[in-house]
């Protein structure tokens, strides 16, 4: 991936994860795959792709990270 292309999707990438993150802070509703496609300008498969290419992870698995555990009754 050309550093120019691979910088462009970075910041795209970033854009998702910041809307992810107040979601979490918030603590509301998290934000489905295509709403965060959508924050990237990305289609959903691409973003799936480009996701996973750039952070080592899927978007459910940093989801999941990143929901709020209950601790306790």
């Amino acid at each position: 991936m050309k550093t120019s292309t691979r910088d462009d999707y970075l910041r795209r990438i970033d854009r998702a994860v910041a809307l992810l993150q107040a979601a979490v802070d918030a603590g509301g509703q998290l934000p489905v795959v295509p709403q965060l496609a959508a924050a990237a300008h990305l289609s959903p498969f691409h973003f799936h792709r480009i996701y996973r290419a750039l952070t080592g992870e899927t978007v459910g698995a940093t989801t999941g990270r990143l929901r709020p555990r209950h601790v306790g009754p």
